[in-house]
């Protein structure tokens, strides 16, 4: 199998799964609108969460990883191990999953998403995981197995969507790779992959990770970029080479940025940050950044420290802002965790 197919399948919203903008608007993210989200706060503060929790999927067994609930908080998008081989040396698929929520910590589980998971090749993993929706049921989530396929309509693209309803994912559709400081005129290459994805409340920000690959398993670089629809289309910014820096640069550094967890009225933005290295040792932290109006770049990055264990990674934000999902690996098995804001 191909090198970099393998580090697709690993590097994704996890670290472990981690597979591997702004279009003609003068803002960097919505304002408080029709959501009902509060105005920016002109003294925004950095959230503070307490109380992890380990969620229970009732009537699945195995790995939970990156963690998706939808705006309304009735589901739980996860996918399983992100790896092409179990522990045990069997095979493995990597698929979207989802459950029904009973409580913050209880999920009662459904199936896999139908129409997400195509496993056409038995050796590949065509791994789909990392989903995010928006307010309208529109579903986005990462699949590789077109990635490399030079002859069809889905080559070097890995960020899809659909719309969910019912368990049903339809009118499938994939997004062209997104850069973040490639020229504007330079095509992808193999290797460059957006491994991580992230939609907002509103369907119009995709917040994304453009992952750089030369050989090795572990990616070169991973930066956090954001594309705003325009004219129905994702487009990352045309017109300016430091807009972008600008607005990340307080969040992209030389260590590994994934994982973007977008709140709704856009004034708090979280994600996982890995330094280190394969062969000293890697440390995984979720982060948050913070600012006061969304015309504002990203600032105050500060570690979750309620967040500790083995590999914590993947958060994802619920509407309200009141809860943290994330995962993190114990005692070999990856869970689904939860903290909840101190008010």
């Amino acid at each position: 199998m191909n090198m970099v197919v393998k580090v697709l399948m690993k590097f994704m919203r996890s670290l472990p799964l981690m597979l591997l903008i702004l279009g003609a608007s003068t803002q960097f993210g919505c304002s408080s609108s029709d959501n009902g989200t509060p105005n920016p706060d002109p003294e925004q503060k950095t959230p503070a969460f307490q109380n992890p929790r380990a969620i229970t999927v009732q009537g699945y067994s195995g790995d939970l990883m990156e963690p998706a609930i939808s705006r309304d908080g009735k589901t739980l998008f996860f996918n399983n191990l992100n790896a092409d081989m179990l522990p045990s040396g069997e095979a493995n698929e990597t698929d979207l999953h989802y459950a029904n929520h009973i409580d913050d910590v209880t999920f009662d589980y459904v199936g896999e998403v139908n129409g997400a998971n195509i496993d056409t090749n038995p050796d590949q993993n065509e791994l789909e995981g990392v989903a995010s929706s928006d307010k309208n049921n529109r579903l986005y989530y990462i699949y590789t197995g077109d990635y490399f396929d030079t002859s069809g309509p889905n080559y070097l693209r890995s960020i899809f969507y659909g719309d969910f309803s019912n368990g049903n994912l339809t009118n499938i559709q994939s997004i062209p790779n997104l850069k973040t400081n490639r020229p504007t005129e330079e095509n992808p290459i193999p290797g460059q992959v957006n491994f991580d994805a992230e939609i907002h409340y509103d369907g119009e920000e995709l917040y994304f990770v453009e992952g750089i690959f030369s050989g090795s398993s572990f990616p070169d670089e991973g930066n956090i970029g954001i594309a705003i629809k325009v004219n129905g289309i994702f487009t990352t910014h045309q017109d300016s080479e430091n807009l972008f820096e600008n607005l990340f640069a307080n969040i992209n550094s030389n260590a590994l940025e994934y994982a973007p967890s977008i709140s709704t009225n856009s004034l708090e933005f979280y994600f996982t940050r890995a330094s280190g290295s394969v062969e000293n040792g890697i440390d995984f932290g979720v982060y948050v950044a913070t600012r006061n109006a969304v015309s504002e770049p990203w600032e105050n990055v500060e570690r979750l420290d309620v967040i500790v264990g083995e590999i914590t990674e993947a958060p994802s934000l619920s509407f309200d802002g009141n809860l943290l999902y994330y995962h993190q690996k114990v005692n070999g098995l990856y869970q689904i965790y939860v903290v909840e804001r101190v008010e």
